[in-house]
């Protein structure tokens, strides 16, 4: 499998940290003003680990995600119905005296072999990524609301 992976400084402090993981929090339960592509999310059913969520994008398309809470600051997202990917992974982290956001995209098995047949897609891909690393970012740093 494939995994793509994009760091960025959040352009918050070290001790703006708590703030920043409840942004994180909010980010994995109501995502639309932190990823552009998603416009809908609504939460499914709850675990003790995690829950279920339907997000929508621009299209109408609708996908679940089974999301894993490993802890405050890394959250895990099971991609149940997206058939080229098979995870993607939200991470903060402080180091060197700046936090920093981390997003890794696993790619399933299909979207590994689409990736090796169109080198476009997987390019699309990876920039797509890397783009909404920016928006989350800005997102993770606002101002409390």
């Amino acid at each position: 499998m494939i995994t793509i992976t994009h760091t960025q400084t959040v352009g918050a402090s070290p001790d703006q940290w708590e703030h920043c993981l409840e942004r994180l929090e909010r980010k994995a339960r109501a995502p639309m003003g932190f990823v552009p592509a998603i416009v809908g999310c609504s939460v499914l059913a709850e675990y003790d680990d995690g829950f279920l969520r339907r997000i929508e994008l621009p299209d109408g398309t609708r996908l679940r995600e089974r999301v894993f809470v490993h802890s405050a600051d890394h959250f895990v997202f099971d991609q149940v119905d997206d058939p080229d990917l098979a995870a993607i992974e939200n991470r903060l982290t402080v180091s060197e005296g700046e936090i920093r956001f981390t997003i890794r995209v696993t790619l399933s098995a299909k979207g590994t072999e689409r990736a090796f047949g169109d080198v476009e897609w997987f390019r699309g891909t990876h920039d797509y990524f890397g783009s909404t690393v920016e928006s989350i970012v800005a997102g993770l740093a606002a101002h409390r609301d």
